[in-house]
Order: C-alpha cells, then sequence, then structure tokens
C-alpha cells in the first residue's frame, strides 16, 4: 500500500496498491538497495492495472517507472487517455506526457496523479473545434497553464499563467479560466475580441460563438478611456460568424447599458451590435411594458432627464443616438411629443431641435395643448422655442402662436417651492379671436400651466358686424384667477 505519509504527504489511500505474487529471497546481503526488485502489478482507479516490477529508487522509496503502451491508458474510467512516461516514488504517482480528453490534448513535464483529481503546471493545452456528442467545442490554444482536473465531477479547470489562451482561431484571447466538460467548455475572465472586453464569470463557448452571464461589456473606440457602449451587469451571446453580438439587461428595466459619448444610459431589453454595419440596434419586445424601456441622461447639466422608447439605433462612427417610439418626453411639467415621436441625440448628449413637436401642459391636468412646436431641451426641469395653443372656445377653435417658454416657482408649504412653465403671445386683431359670445380680443396672452383659463393682458370689444365702421376696443385684463 501507499497511504504511507511519506509518499506525496499522505495523498494516497488503500484504493492505490501493489500485488506482489509469493516469491522466494535468495539472499539479503547485497548492499545495493536497487538490486531489490519484485515484478507485480499497481491497481488504482487511476489507471488500469500496470505490470512493472517494483524496486528501490534513489530516494530510498519502493516505485518504478513506466511507459505507456502506444495507445495510451484510459485515466480514471473516462474517456480521457494519458500517454507517454508514468513515475511511482514518494513524490506519488508523476507523468510526463499528455493526456487527450475530448477534443483536447494537455502536455506537461509533470502530472500529479491524485485519487479524485490530477494536478500540473503544463507547457501546452492545444484544443481543436469541433462538436463532440451534444457539445460543441472552440478553437483554443495556451502554453504554460495550470491544471485541476476533477474527473468524477467531469470538470478540468485550466488557468493561463503568462500569456492568455488564443481562441477562435486568433480572433479572440482570454485572461482567466476555461472549464473543460463533456457537455461544453465554460469559463471565466476577461475575454477580448472584434474591439470588444467581456468581463464574466459565467462564460460559455461554442464552436462559433460565446455567451456570458451577469457580465461587464465594452465595445472599444479610439479613445481607450471611453468606450463607444458600456454594459454593467448584462447578459451578453456573441455570434463570431455572423458578427453580430446581443446584449440585454441581466434585470429588467435597470439602465445597463451606457453610451458613453451620447451620454445616455438605457434599459432597453435587447441591443443587437452589428460589427458590419457599426450599429447597435435597440428593440423592446411587445411582453416588457414601455416603462421599463426608457432612456436616461447621465450629463449633469440635463439634470437626470428620463424618457421611455421602443427602439433605437447607435451609430458608432458618429457616436449618434436615435430614438423612436417615444410617447412623449416629461420636461418640467410639461409633455413634450417629437414629431413622428422620435429624436436624435449627438454626442454630450445634445438633442437636435424638434420641429412639429406637441405638448400637453401640465401632466397632471391637461389643461393646455399646443402643436407645431420648435422646441429645444435643455434639461430635465427646462425646454425653449415656440408653439401653437390651441385654444378652444364655444364657437370655434384658434391658433395662437406662444413663445418663450419658462418656468416659474410658487411656494408651497414649509418653503417647499413647486415649479410650472408659462409662455406668453399676441393675438393680432386679424385673428378675430371670441373670448366669449360677442366678444373679440386682441393684445397679450399668457399660458400658465397651473391654470386652466388664460391670462390676458389687452383690449376687447364687441363683435358688432353690423354697424358700419364700429372700431371701440376697451382696455382689459385678466389673470384667470
Amino acid at each position: 500500500y501507499f497511504d504511507n505519509v511519506f509518499v506525496l504527504d499522505g495523498a494516497y489511500d488503500r484504493s492505490v496498491y501493489y500485488v506482489i505474487p509469493p516469491f522466494d529471497i535468495d539472499s539479503l546481503n547485497s548492499t545495493d538497495p536497487s538490486s531489490i526488485s519484485f515484478p507485480g502489478t499497481l491497481y488504482s482507479d487511476i489507471f488500469p492495472p500496470i505490470e512493472q516490477p517494483l524496486g528501490v529508487l534513489p530516494d530510498n522509496s519502493m516505485g518504478f517507472k513506466h511507459k505507456t503502451p502506444e495507445e495510451g491508458y484510459a485515466l480514471y474510467g473516462s474517456t480521457a487517455t494519458y500517454n507517454n512516461d508514468i513515475s511511482l516514488d514518494s513524490k506519488g504517482l508523476r507523468g510526463t506526457g499528455t493526456i487527450d480528453f475530448l477534443t483536447t490534448t494537455l502536455e506537461s513535464e509533470d502530472f500529479v496523479f491524485y485519487v479524485d483529481s490530477v494536478n500540473s503546471v503544463g507547457t501546452v493545452m492545444d484544443m481543436q473545434e469541433g462538436a463532440l456528442g451534444s457539445a460543441s467545442f472552440p478553437q483554443a490554444y495556451v502554453e504554460d497553464y495550470t491544471l485541476k482536473w476533477l474527473p468524477w465531477a467531469d470538470s478540468m479547470y485550466i488557468a493561463n499563467n503568462a500569456e492568455p489562451f488564443d481562441l477562435y482561431n486568433q480572433t479572440a484571447s482570454m485572461n482567466g479560466e476555461v472549464i473543460l466538460t463533456s457537455n461544453g467548455l465554460l469559463g471565466a475572465g476577461t475575454l477580448f475580441t472584434r474591439g470588444s472586453e467581456a468581463i464574466s464569470d459565467k462564460m460559455a463557448f461554442g464552436q462559433s460563438q460565446f455567451s456570458a452571464n451577469n457580465a461587464s461589456f465594452q465595445i472599444q473606440s479610439d479613445n481607450p478611456d471611453k468606450p463607444a457602449l458600456a454594459g454593467e451587469d448584462v447578459y451578453l451571446n456573441f455570434d463570431l460568424t455572423a458578427n453580430k453580438a446581443n446584449i440585454s439587461p441581466e434585470q429588467e428595466g435597470v439602465a445597463a447599458i451606457e453610451f458613453p459619448y451620447a451620454q445616455f444610459q438605457t434599459s432597453i431589453t435587447k441591443a443587437v451590435w452589428d460589427l458590419e454595419e457599426e450599429t447597435v440596434r435597440m428593440s423592446k419586445p411587445e411582453d416588457v411594458d414601455i416603462d421599463n424601456s426608457y432612456f436616461y441622461a447621465t450629463r449633469e447639466e440635463l439634470d437626470s432627464l428620463v424618457f421611455s422608447a421602443e427602439e433605437a439605433v447607435y451609430r458608432i462612427p458618429l457616436q449618434q443616438l436615435d430614438i423612436s417610439g417615444i410617447p412623449y418626453i416629461t420636461v418640467a411639467d410639461a409633455k413634450i411629443t417629437p414629431e413622428n415621436n422620435q429624436v436624435q441625440i449627438r454626442e454630450n448628449a445634445k438633442f437636435d431641435t424638434f420641429t412639429n413637436a406637441t405638448l400637453v401642459i401640465d401632466t397632471l391636468n391637461e389643461y393646455h395643448n399646443l402643436f407645431n412646436g420648435t422646441i429645444d431641451i435643455v434639461s430635465r426641469n427646462e425646454f425653449r422655442g415656440k408653439a401653437t395653443y390651441e385654444l378652444v372656445s364655444a364657437s370655434d377653435t384658434f391658433a395662437i402662436e406662444l413663445t418663450e417658454f419658462k418656468t416659474d416657482s410658487v411656494q408651497e408649504g414649509r418653503g417647499e417651492y413647486y415649479t410650472y412653465t408659462v409662455a406668453d403671445g399676441t393675438v393680432q386683431e386679424a385673428q378675430n379671436l371670441i373670448v366669449s359670445p360677442g366678444m373679440l380680443y386682441r393684445g397679450n396672452i399668457r399660458m400658465n400651466a397651473v391654470k386652466e383659463a388664460l391670462e390676458l393682458d389687452g383690449e376687447v370689444k364687441l363683435d358688432l358686424k353690423t354697424i358700419p365702421g364700429y372700431n371701440t376696443w376697451i382696455s382689459y385684463s385678466s389673470d384667470a384667477g
């Protein structure tokens, strides 16, 4: 038996033993320990029975040196095979040779065989791409690796030491650890490929694709400190043949994808990076609530502006976001809907000016409706521009242009202020605005978001079309209070 503490620090139990047939001893007078030798067979759950004479080695332990047959030995009763030299001494069962497992060949000057595992710092790992059973394996290669193989757990852990793993025919590299199993190749570490970086403890590799859960992912740009896209806690599936990567937040409703140049983050459920188009196309599935598909400004000046959307395209060379399917954008107390429900956002969170936008003010009571707006968004609490007010009277609907949108505030309660939108415009006499039956108005007009009626400061006259030359205007003002 080899369960002595002096053999590999007591690593073996009595499942590793050597059977010696009955023998006769002619003489023990020899002073040369190496002359003592016993024919027999080594039994273990590691190798098939090995017939090799047992002798006294230079370290005064009982052991042997053995070379496998050309076809090698099966390891641990598995499909893995070992080929080349095996030695047994006080350092345990060790091998200088190769292990072939699935599509992978490992070379080492020192494999250490335990009852339940194999350890080594090896020279070369070479994995061939291809399918085996229901599993698919990539091409992978590394020199100078560390191995821990747990055959009973069907898990072979291989970590690179100096240089990274080469993957996918030298189109990718990885620092970290791969786990080879009969069901496929898993991994943990940092993977670089095609101008991107993925960091994850939960990677899975196929012949022409890989995936990662709970990953940090970046699409790199010309600036090494500023990626084109950055994802945190995302799921990644990268098809290396189609040159497309699917990216989605692990948690629905979390803004896990960021565009540092545009200075926006998004929670949109699905994003597809097309390497040939140089775009990231995003979409919200029908079964996802629109509230869980939003874009959030990270630029400080925009003061955390946020809005929902159904689709978007990020054009990487232009550093530009084209967002569509926007119900509205809430700015201050206004719901602003851009033309065709879409906006364009350039570098540094710069919105293109909205044209033909519609506005509903305020968000609580929706007293005021405007259209044909030319609007610039300044921040979450400020917008500028002009729009046409839709005034509905008892007799007709009138269009009044309002300009100079601004915010005002009133104090409420214990020193708290409520902010609301106001806008001013002018009604010309030619517009024939009827403010009440039989009464025309001209002059200044103010929209106050929290008041249902408009504030008037101008003149009124009776609508007396039957009196020729009648044109008497009377000063009139109203605070709509």
